[in-house]
């Protein structure tokens, strides 16, 4: 099971508000897409000696968006692994006009050491958080929306090790 930081992003009269949540609110079935996301990636990485990063070797986003499909239509997910400056077109194109649609939005991130075996463009939530304050300092929202927010930082299945110690560019293998 990926472990996660979960909190909720939310934009009302103009103000922006982050709320830290329990694991124990997020939606069942976004839990389960995750669960068989980290099983999937897991038997592409058992196929590979080693690897630069996780996201590119094992097509992780065409596995996520495969599983998306299979979602309920009142939730939307976005993995968030493309490179921080394209944050403002995926919240203002996808996720604000998803929220206001009435969909249940999240977006999903790899943060820590975890997320550095994950993907090169090292994307966060605060450039989400970001782009957001720059948008209410030129724009103003009548309407609430909220976007929840997970960030994982490690995983019980996903145990990476260097597979060439020393190396200047990193690779990394599964732990055995």
């Amino acid at each position: 099971m990926f472990l996660f930081d979960l909190k909720r992003i939310v934009v009302e009269n103009n103000e922006l508000i982050i709320l830290s949540k329990d694991i124990g609110e997020l939606n069942p079935c976004v839990l389960s897409i995750l669960n068989e996301f980290e099983k999937n990636v897991y038997k592409e990485l058992e196929k590979v000696y080693d690897f630069k990063y996780v996201q590119g070797t094992v097509g992780a986003n065409k596995i996520f968006n495969q599983l998306k499909k299979g979602m309920s239509k009142d939730i939307y997910v976005e993995m968030i692994t493309q490179h921080p400056s394209y944050t403002s077109g995926i919240l203002i194109n996808d996720l604000i006009p998803n929220n206001l649609n009435g969909n249940e939005v999240y977006t999903l991130y790899f943060t820590g050491e975890f997320g550095k075996c994950w993907l090169n463009s090292q994307t966060k939530s605060n450039n989400l958080i970001l782009e957001i304050k720059q948008l209410l300092k030129i724009s103003e929202f009548k309407n609430r929306f909220e976007i929840n927010v997970i960030e994982i930082y490690d995983s019980d299945r996903l145990k990476f090790q260097e597979s060439q110690k020393g190396a200047s560019n990193k690779r990394w293998k599964l732990k055995n």
